[in-house]
């Protein structure tokens, strides 16, 4: 035999009650059974009972302000991409009026080349 089949021989091997065992299990059984919070002995205090609605609510909270925080980011990037297309249209605007000055041959509003 290996010597991890004789130790757990000896640890498993048939081995007789202390004295008095019997007896205190009998007692045991005979006392009703102590009523317990059904989360365990922490949760049945109405502390940690607050503790725990406190904690979820600041994280709802929490999170619906960074969700507002986000929006408003959004909404701000928005704006300025606005802007920068406005801005960008203008000058594109300004340049194209230029060009066409340059152009006196062709006049704003009539056909492209070959219409003449």
């Amino acid at each position: 035999m290996t010597p991890l089949e004789d130790e757990l021989r000896s640890l498993l091997r048939r081995r007789e009650p202390p004295e008095g065992f019997t007896d205190r299990v009998m007692e045991r059984l005979a006392r009703p059974p102590a009523r317990r919070p059904p989360f365990g002995r922490a949760w049945g205090r109405r502390w940690v009972q607050w503790a725990a609605v406190a904690a979820i609510v600041c994280l709802l909270v929490g999170a619906g302000l960074a969700k507002l925080q986000r929006r408003r980011e959004g909404e701000a990037a928005r704006v300025q991409a606005m802007l920068a297309l406005r801005m960008a249209s203008a000058q594109l605007n300004g340049a194209l009026r230029k060009v066409v000055e340059l152009q006196p041959w062709r006049a704003p509003g009539r056909g492209g080349a070959g219409s003449e």
